[in-house]
């Protein structure tokens, strides 16, 4: 899948106001996410993985935050 094809115009004005989200998005990123954004106008920084061993080693070490794992299926 192409996921440059993905894109949240309301990324850089919120994360403008608010650089954890940057921070969080390039967390997911380096720890072997596929894609990362912001949902809507910015309640949730989401990652796509297709691992679940990689998905459980990321949220071992965003304990500061909530984090749910969820399927689309």
């Amino acid at each position: 899948m192409n996921w440059k094809l993905f894109e949240n115009d309301f990324e850089e004005i919120v994360g403008s106001t608010y650089p954890e989200i940057f921070e969080i998005k390039e967390f997911l990123n380096n720890n072997r996410a596929l894609f990362s954004s912001l949902s809507g106008t910015g309640s949730t920084v989401f990652g796509v993985y297709n691992n679940i061993k990689f998905i459980k080693e990321a949220q071992n070490k965003l304990n500061n935050y909530n984090t749910l794992i969820v399927s689309p299926t």
